[in-house]
């Protein structure tokens, strides 16, 4: 058992040193669960600079060893919109994403989300910075070019 408990500091300190060495602001999540719950901001870049962050969840599964990133409130579907069009254009956009995708969630209020997993090899070993970095930076330049076609539409 304290093995396990020392495993599971020693998972926390890697991910939340490479927090600190990406400049990302972060606060650990208290979930009912064993996975480790954050709280990110990131830092925007490109056309999305004006937003300076954007709020998002990252969790480590343990019982896989993934890494896993949830954005909700991308964009609220309003109840003039044709929902059609609008699952046209994600489905479009997320046959050019290899992680994660964009997808509508809700019942009565629709929003679109985005959500990713990436496997981090044998406990962990896998994750590091480039990988966290990666998945972060993918998901905003394709969070652009999804505005863009929601604007443009």
């Amino acid at each position: 058992m304290e093995k396990i408990m020392q495993h599971n500091d020693d998972i926390k300190n890697k991910i939340e040193s490479i927090f600190n060495s990406l400049h990302i602001k972060y606060q650990i999540l208290d979930f009912p669960d064993n996975d480790l719950n954050y709280t990110l901001q990131v830092s925007t870049i490109g056309k999305l600079k004006a937003l300076k962050s954007i709020n998002c969840m990252l969790y480590l599964r343990r019982i896989d060893y993934s890494l896993n990133i949830m954005v909700a409130n991308i964009y609220k579907i309003k109840e003039s919109e044709n929902i059609l069009d609008i699952y046209e254009l994600l489905n479009d956009l997320n046959l050019k994403i290899s992680s994660g995708n964009f997808m509508i969630y809700g019942d009565s209020t629709k929003q679109i989300i985005y959500k990713a997993s990436v496997n981090c090899g044998n406990n962990f070993s896998e994750l590091d910075s480039h990988l966290v970095k990666f998945h972060l930076v993918y998901f905003i330049s394709y969070l652009e070019e999804l505005l863009d076609l929601l604007k443009n539409r």
